[in-house]
């Protein structure tokens, strides 16, 4: 028989004779283990380095080994679960992603899964055209954050989204992207922020962040100094309607497909704080394709 904490228990995820990779991060990586160790519906996508903790399907399948290997199943291992896959499969237990409780990002059409790629810092890459992952059951509500560190394609002049998630009609959405001229956009209900001097940052690598709670919304670009806070807003809070979220395409999952490197994807169901943003998470992320 199969069995799980019910409780959160970080330490408990890391299976014997395995280590954290996330890049080279060491401490930044042990200081984000600990700034979610105790959140409660947290999807956490990261750590391509070890390829153990994604899938070529979304019930399984083999972990990508070479690159140009698809990914269907990118697995959340921020809370729940403390077995591997590899143990509920051993154990008989294995009934689909629901069997290691999680969020965990899933693609079952093959031309629309991401591609895993060896780096020199492990990456996966989204074509531009119809890729993206799903994380099925999180829909953003009235606090959370959503990070991520990536490097788009130089070139492509579309709408590039790298995570959103909401209603897909305008309202109640969050969304982290790229303008069709690789201007940083941040979406929250029907507000879009565009930064004064921005400049194209399609072909550099990136670390975009979105938190909101209380009724206010801030956002963060790793490229500017510190990193400094771009944007206060007061805003109104979602309510935990519409589409959850997508990683590489609009809240629909119908449009706006992001081209390029994805390095890794925190998605947090509470507000993170200026301090944990400066000292921990951009750390970190930075860590995943800094050398």
């Amino acid at each position: 028989m199969v069995s799980f904490s019910i409780g959160l228990n970080m330490a408990a995820v890391r299976t014997a004779g395995t280590t954290l990779a996330l890049g080279k991060g060491g401490s930044a990586a042990s200081r984000l283990l600990n700034l979610i160790q105790s959140d409660v519906g947290t999807a956490l996508i990261w750590d391509y380095a070890r390829t153990d903790r994604r899938f070529a399907n979304p019930t399984g399948g083999a972990n990508p080994a070479a690159s140009g290997d698809v990914v269907g199943l990118d697995m959340d291992w921020s809370s729940h679960g403390t077995r591997t896959y590899a143990q509920v499969f051993a154990e008989g237990g294995y009934a689909g992603p629901s069997a290691v409780p999680g969020n965990h990002a899933t693609q079952a059409t093959g031309a629309a899964k991401p591609k895993w790629q060896t780096g020199p810092k492990p990456f996966l890459l989204y074509d531009g055209v119809d890729d993206m992952t799903n994380v099925p059951g999180l829909v953003p509500g009235a606090s959370g954050t959503i990070v991520s560190a990536f490097r788009a394609t130089a070139g492509i002049a579309a709408t590039q989204a790298m995570i959103a998630g909401g209603t897909f009609s305008g309202n109640k959405r969050c969304r982290l992207a790229l303008t069709a001229t690789g201007l940083p956009s941040f979406v929250f209900n029907d507000q879009i922020i565009s930064l004064p001097g921005s400049s194209d940052i399609r072909g550099t690598d990136v670390v975009m962040i979105q938190t909101w709670g209380s009724g206010r919304r801030r956002c963060y670009l790793s490229t500017y100094s510190d990193p400094l806070v771009i944007d206060e807003a007061r805003v109104a809070n979602m309510d935990g309607a519409g589409s959850s979220y997508k990683i590489g395409s609009l809240e629909g999952g119908a449009s706006d497909f992001f081209s390029g490197r994805i390095y890794g994807t925190l998605i947090r169901s509470v507000e993170t704080t200026d301090a944990d943003i400066r000292n921990i998470v951009v750390p970190a992320f930075r860590n995943l394709y800094s050398e």
